[in-house]
């Protein structure tokens, strides 16, 4: 019995040294490289471009440009998305001030309607034209 566990000590140990070293030359199990992270001195996107920068996010810009407000269930069908990634990405757009959210109640059912804010209309108009190609 001692040498048992004397014996699973000195395989652990070895198993922790090459783990160690490992660890320390960047090697990951599978022998290749650990990805390098982004470059501290690179600059990060910020503004419309890192909002409006996904999909789903500019869509619900858009749609909301067209009108004066759209309700959740009405925009969830539009978009052709579920609650809780319409219900993400419309707090994304709320916490940046583009879009405004309303939450009243129409008898016992609470209704949300959002409304694109002066700032997210100016902010869109923007984005889009320097996304379009100039003629």
């Amino acid at each position: 019995m001692s040498k048992s566990s004397t014996g699973s000590t000195a395989v652990i140990d070895s198993l922790t040294e090459h783990a160690g070293a490992a660890v320390a030359t960047g090697i990951t199990t599978s022998g290749l490289a650990a990805r390098p992270r982004r470059p501290r001195g690179r600059p990060r996107i910020e503004g419309p471009e890192r909002v409006f920068g996904h999909p789903l996010r500019l869509r619900i810009a858009k749609a909301l440009a067209g009108s004066p407000a759209l309700s959740f269930v009405y925009l969830r069908n539009l978009l052709g998305t579920n609650d809780g990634t319409l219900a993400a990405h419309a707090r994304k757009l709320e916490n940046a001030g583009y879009v405004a959210c309303d939450k009243t109640f129409a008898g016992r059912m609470p209704r949300t309607d959002f409304r694109l804010s002066d700032e997210g209309r100016s902010a869109l108009e923007g984005y889009l034209s320097r996304q379009l190609p100039r003629r």
